[in-house]
């Protein structure tokens, strides 16, 4: 595989890790508070200061793409 197609395949899991936290963190708010309606946690997110949000989101894709590392690297050996 060549360099670029190694590069590229990491961004692609990287846009998923993001793209599946965001969902998940969107549904688990519209659960929580659903009154406030499906665009509370965007709100929130976009808005300066709340990390009380952001955090949870970080840590997930954080956590996602650990977890894509580590497989690898274990299958590896």
């Amino acid at each position: 595989m060549t360099f670029a197609k190694a590069i590229l395949r990491e961004w692609v899991w990287f846009a998923l890790s993001i793209s599946a936290s965001l969902i998940f963190w969107n549904i688990y708010f519209y659960i929580k508070y659903p009154a406030e309606g499906p665009g509370y946690f965007w709100d929130f997110l976009l808005m300066p200061g709340d990390w009380e949000f952001r955090l949870p989101s970080i840590l997930t894709v954080i956590l996602i793409y650990t977890v894509r590392v580590a497989v690898r690297v274990f299958k590896k050996k």
